[in-house]
């Protein structure tokens, strides 16, 4: 017989980001650095500013470090895939994102495209703590037990 249930996500989010912050301090702990993540935001817009505010702070809530990178919405494409390039070749930031969308005048496709896989932090991806799991491997040697 199956049942089920209203999930509590809320709840769950809280109890995940304590058990990251709980890893991440034995990881700091050990003498490694704290995981750091940047992100990308080009423009004014609200919804993207909002999610990446968000991000910012669930990243201090578990104790990453981040950078929010903040640009005019009329950025040079050549200008953002320098940020791009950087944050490539930058060894402390372990992973990042440019947000989108992207000002119409910008290729989003090239600039995705020019991000190091090994440094996405997030494509799609739908939830922080999927972003978390792909960027600080190392810190998610077991998978996530269901309870």
């Amino acid at each position: 017989m199956e049942t089920t249930g209203i999930l509590d996500g809320k709840g769950l989010s809280e109890q995940i980001k304590e058990e990251v912050a709980q890893e991440v301090t034995a990881w700091v702990d050990q003498g490694h650095r704290p995981p750091h993540l940047a992100a990308v935001l080009v423009g004014e817009d609200g919804a993207s500013k909002t999610y990446v505010d968000h991000k910012v702070r669930s990243c201090a809530r578990v104790g990453f470090e981040s950078t929010l990178i903040v640009r005019p919405a009329d950025i040079e494409q050549s200008e953002l895939l320098e940020i791009v390039r950087g944050l490539n070749e930058n060894p402390d930031i372990d992973g990042f994102i440019v947000q989108l969308p992207l000002p119409d005048h910008l290729d989003a496709q090239a600039v995705t495209e020019a991000l190091l896989r090994k440094k996405m932090s997030m494509v799609s991806i739908p939830s922080t703590w999927e972003i978390w799991h792909w960027v600080c491997p190392v810190l998610f040697q077991r998978p996530l037990q269901a309870s």
